[in-house]
This record gives structure tokens, sequence and C-alpha cells, in this order.
């Protein structure tokens, strides 16, 4: 993960009991200058679902990623900006806003192509926007 922010020219430190202000070093997994960041990895998976319509039930299985947001039932992480890592043959990332993932438990991707995360892919920018955007509103 560190290697990949390199390579967009970003410096992250480790946060968790390795580096960085002892608050955000026990929540956050990077942080790069005053920017904390949740890094959040799955592998794909298949999961069941069940829905009923009309007194009918029906059950489907599913093949995705499935992130968890939570830590130990609590869902009180509020990095500014989340990785999410969807692991296979190719590794995606999809860089997203800590206010776009507010009040998820899990999240999760069965297809790229018709979900919100989409427009979120190797959207590496986003590290950029939000430390300029804390920066006006310093200012």
């Amino acid at each position: 993960m560190r290697q990949a922010l390199s390579t967009e020219g970003i410096r992250a430190h480790h946060g968790g009991r390795r580096a960085g202000s002892r608050e955000a070093a026990n929540r956050f997994d990077l942080l790069t200058g005053d920017l904390t960041i949740a890094v959040r990895v799955a592998k794909r998976s298949s999961f069941s679902w069940r829905v009923s319509v009309n007194g009918k039930r029906y059950s489907y299985r599913y093949s995705g990623h499935r992130w968890n947001l939570h830590s130990r039932g609590s869902t009180n992480l509020r990095p500014d900006v989340w990785v999410f890592v969807a692991a296979g043959e190719a590794l995606r990332f999809f860089v997203v806003p800590g206010r776009r993932v507010r009040g998820f438990y899990t999240l999760t991707l069965r297809e790229p192509s018709k979900t919100w995360l989409r427009g979120y892919a190797d959207r590496w920018e986003t590290l950029r926007e939000v430390v300029s955007a804390r920066h006006q509103r310093a200012a």
C-alpha cells in the first residue's frame, strides 16, 4: 500500500502502534502529514443473499468483495480517506473520501461497473483534494 502511494508521490507512514500522534496512531493504518488513511483489503468470496417479494422467497449466491468498516462492532472510525483494496489476480484500489463512507457497517462490491465505487477506482488524487480542502478551510 505504501508503495502504491509512493508511486503517486505521496509519503505515508504506518499508523497503528508504529508511528504518528498517539490518538491517530491507535486508530488509523497510514498517516501522511495530518491526513489519516484507513486501509481495508478484501479477497473475492461468495455470499448468499435472500429476499422476499410478494410472499415468495428467493435465494441468490453472489461473488464479490466485502470490506468490514467496523472495529469490534463500532463504526466510530472516521478517517479522512478510505482505501479499499480488492485483492485478486490484479489488485484494484478504490480511494474514497471519508465523508462518503459514513454509517456503513460493511461495504460490498459485487460488480464494479454498477456501483458508486466505480468513480473512485485508482483515484489517488482524492488524497490531494482532501488535503487542499482542509488547507482552504484553515485559511
